[in-house]
């Protein structure tokens, strides 16, 4: 066995630099960038959603009812949780509702319809 040292001197020993060019970014598929790259703003500029669920606050124990007290949509302004315990249902892209740290996956829940707005 070799040593980590001697492992990446025989690695780079035979690594040949891959040189630089300009190109359109729609001909940088399967490319390697030569330097750091940064966006100027944050895109999108709020937390999305990347699953649709229940918005809520988290804490240890769960409550096992929530209240739903809103629903969020994608393309709509943040909502906020109110109410208690609170939750918001949410939509895949939506903003993150103002207050909530946590989105329960929508095959995680039921919905009882014999209890408005409870989940």
């Amino acid at each position: 066995m070799i040593s980590v040292a001697e492992a990446w001197r025989t690695l780079l020993a035979h690594v040949t630099p891959f040189g630089d060019e300009i190109v359109p970014v729609h001909d940088a598929v399967g490319r390697v960038l030569a330097q750091p790259c940064k966006a100027e703003r944050q895109h999108p500029p709020f937390d999305r959603v990347t699953m649709d669920g229940a918005a809520i606050v988290w804490s240890d124990p769960l409550p096992t009812s929530l209240r739903v007290t809103d629903t969020q949509l994608a393309g709509s302004p943040p909502k906020a949780l109110t109410g208690g315990p609170p939750a918001i249902e949410i939509m895949t892209g939506a903003p993150l509702a103002n207050g909530a740290d946590t989105i329960i996956p929508v095959e995680r829940y039921q919905i009882d319809e014999r209890k408005t707005g409870a989940t």
